[in-house]
């Protein structure tokens, strides 16, 4: 609270500078609960900033709310993302403290986020673009050293792609994230940060969301990889055993039932 101000004109300030949609839910009380308002005065300016990301994010992405450990919001999160004409009010009736893009199929394209985790992710990527720069578009970071993800997309639909993790090193992976993944938003909380930010220039303001390198959709694609469920199967089949020719066995341990087991 502000010196000299009372806790209902601070609030009444906040609720007159939010869009329209969603004033009624910042002015009714019950949706902050015990913590309303004085506990919760310091989270309006991070709520206001998810307002003004919400601003610039293009009108067909599916967004997720999320809490401060980037956790979704919701049953069947997936099914149920915001949708244009509602993100605001639903938005502020579940007063998430994150919002997610969730990647995949939208009305208009097939959203990847490509989630560099370490500098090893981006050795990675540079291996498998052949020493491509990365083209420039929507890309963001939670600030810790060598992390960042970058937005693309692949136009229309029909698109046949699967979710890949790569693991580079120790505590490292690159991840290419689509249907039914979700990547945070600035200025989503992070427990080490922070908040995430966007990187520079490359805000929803300041650029548009790039075509899809070839060598994204070739590592999404079905046969570019082995399924995890091929992999675990192939974990459990037993090692290979080492046949002994039978004139290099003695003759005591030639008995029916070790040849038998050995036809």
């Amino acid at each position: 609270l502000r010196c000299g101000e009372s806790e209902a004109n601070v609030f009444g300030e906040l609720v007159m500078r939010t869009p329209t949609g969603a004033r009624e839910a910042y002015a009714n009380k019950e949706l902050w609960g015990t913590k309303h308002p004085t506990e919760s005065i310091l989270n309006m300016n991070h709520l206001e900033r998810l307002i003004s990301t919400l601003e610039i994010l293009p009108s067909h992405w599916r967004i997720i709310p999320t809490n401060d450990k980037k956790i979704p919001l919701g049953y069947q999160w997936q099914k149920h993302f915001l949708q244009v004409l509602d993100r605001h009010r639903k938005f502020y009736q579940i007063i998430p403290q994150g919002i997610g893009l969730l990647c995949g199929q939208t009305s208009k394209e097939f959203l990847v986020a490509i989630d560099a985790d370490g500098a090893s992710a981006h050795a990675k990527i540079q291996e498998l673009s052949n020493g491509q720069e990365i083209p420039q578009t929507i890309a963001f970071t939670s600030g810790r050293p060598g992390r960042a993800q970058y937005l693309f997309c692949f136009p229309g639909t029909g698109h046949k792609l699967k979710s890949r993790k790569i693991f580079t090193a120790d505590g490292e992976t690159l991840e290419l994230r689509g249907t039914g993944l979700q990547s945070l938003l600035p200025p989503s909380p992070h427990p080490i940060t922070g908040c995430y930010q966007w990187l520079p220039g490359c805000s929803p303001e300041e650029t548009e969301t790039a075509i899809a390198p070839d060598w994204v959709r070739a590592q999404m694609t079905a046969t570019a990889f082995t399924s995890k469920l091929v992999r675990n199967r192939l974990k459990k089949i037993a090692p290979p055993v080492t046949l002994v020719p039978v004139c290099e066995i003695p003759a005591q341990h030639l008995h029916k039932k070790l040849c038998y087991c050995w036809r």
